[in-house]
């Protein structure tokens, strides 16, 4: 039934064509596709710019569900606008990159954030930068390496080094942003041997509704989460090392 009754509506369509329908309202502008001008003022792609790489566990995030990478990894590069207020990327040109790693490439520069003088802070028109980077088999962690939260560790992880206010703000989804959206994203990390945090498994945490900024939330935390770094010992004095723990990483709206 099914079947036929797709057919019978495909048989009438032929017979009455509908009327085309215009999408354009009268007056209504078509907003051309993003692009970066060729008269943006460049800033150079140097160690001194850089403020922050993707971290590993956003790198395993971005590349986990990719083709095998290469023994020799794939390098690419990408060209990007910044943000003057404080050095993100907030749009990227294709990548130089083969298309089964496209999109990982774009998200991985999407991460990136760059030192900005006072002056080219105070600039006006376009910032652009040419980002180079390479994908490599090891931002794959191998399933030996990876772990599963099953109950909370028998003390809390200390932290040496939190996250700031600037370093949040920055990663916040700039969409979300400006429609006030706020959310709260819950990780499952583990800290490792350098006391380093190193996470999976982002997901909004009960009570925050799904919305189109989910994938961007989630990895921003794992990108903030690369700041994270816990002290040698836990709460009780037990070595930290190998701890396995969730916690939530909250995205608020400034004045919210």
């Amino acid at each position: 039934m099914m079947t036929w009754f797709a057919t019978l509506l495909a048989f009438a369509a032929v017979q009455q064509p509908a009327p085309t329908t215009n999408y354009v309202l009268p007056g209504q502008v078509v907003p051309a596709p993003p692009t970066i001008p060729a008269t943006a003022e460049v800033l150079p792609f140097q160690s001194a710019n850089l403020l922050s790489r993707p971290s590993a566990a956003a790198r395993h995030f971005l590349l986990a569900a990719a083709p095998r990478i290469p023994a020799n990894g794939v390098a690419f590069t990408i060209r990007c606008l910044l943000d003057r207020s404080n050095g993100r990327v907030i749009f990227c040109l294709e990548p130089t990159v083969p298309q089964a790693w496209r999109t990982a490439a774009t998200g991985l520069a999407s991460l990136y954030q760059f030192r900005l003088t006072p002056a080219q802070a105070a600039a006006q028109g376009p910032l652009a930068v040419t980002i180079q980077d390479r994908i490599a088999p090891a931002d794959v962690r191998p399933a030996a390496r990876l772990f599963t939260f099953t109950q909370r560790p028998p003390a809390n992880v200390v932290f040496a080094q939190g996250l700031t206010a600037e370093q949040s703000q920055a990663y916040y989804p700039h969409g979300a942003l400006e429609i006030g959206f706020a959310a709260r994203v819950r990780t499952d990390c583990q800290v490792q041997p350098d006391l380093s945090l190193f996470c999976l498994n982002p997901s909004l945490a009960p009570g925050n509704r799904p919305d189109r900024f989910e994938a961007e939330f989630q990895l921003a935390a794992l990108q903030l989460s690369g700041w994270l770094r816990a002290a040698p010992a836990l709460a009780n004095g037990a070595a930290a090392p190998g701890t396995i723990f969730r916690t939530t990483i909250i995205f608020q709206v400034p004045g919210g």
